[in-house]
C-alpha cells in the first residue's frame, strides 16, 4: 500500500528522523513506481539538499502530469497543485523563471492556499522584507 509508506514517511520527517523518512520513501518508489506523492516526497528532499540535478530524473524528465501518467485522464487536485509547486519552485531554483511563473499562475487559479503554492509565490515576489533579507544573508 502505497499510501501507507507515505504516512511513515511523512511521520517519520515529521520527528526529525530525515534519513528514515528518506529510506521508506525511496523503498516506496522501488515497489510503487508509479506512485507520484512517492516522487514528490524524494523530489523534495532532493530540493532540500539543493540536489537540482536528480528532480528531472526522478520524474523522467517529464513536467507535465499528462506526460508522465499518459493513461490517466484525470488526477487529484493535490496531486496536481503539488506536482506544479514542486516543479515551480524547481524550476526557480534551477534559473528558469518564466517556468516557475507559468507553475504559478495555474496555482493560484487551483490551489492558492496550498503551502507550497504560497512558497512559490513568495520565493517568486518577494515582499520587501524578504528581499532586504536575501541581501544582507545573500540568499
Amino acid at each position: 500500500m502505497p499510501l501507507l509508506y507515505n504516512y511513515l514517511a511523512v511521520a517519520y520527517a515529521r520527528i526529525g528522523k530525515i534519513d528514515e523518512a528518506e529510506a521508506i520513501t525511496l523503498e516506496n518508489i522501488h515497489k510503487n513506481p508509479d506512485y507520484l506523492f512517492a516522487r514528490l516526497n524524494y523530489a523534495q528532499f532532493c530540493l532540500d539538499r539543493q540536489e537540482y540535478a536528480k528532480i528531472p530524473e526522478i520524474f523522467d524528465y517529464k513536467f507535465d502530469l499528462k506526460l508522465l501518467y499518459p493513461k490517466r485522464r484525470r488526477f487529484h487536485i493535490s496531486e496536481a497543485a503539488n506536482f506544479m509547486a514542486l516543479m515551480g519552485i524547481y524550476f526557480l531554483e534551477t534559473g528558469e523563471r518564466e517556468a516557475a511563473e507559468q507553475y504559478d499562475s495555474i496555482l493560484q487559479q487551483i490551489a492558492p492556499e496550498l503551502p507550497m503554492a504560497k512558497h512559490l509565490r513568495c520565493e517568486l515576489y518577494p515582499n520587501i522584507f524578504r528581499r532586504i533579507q536575501k541581501r544582507l544573508i545573500g540568499d
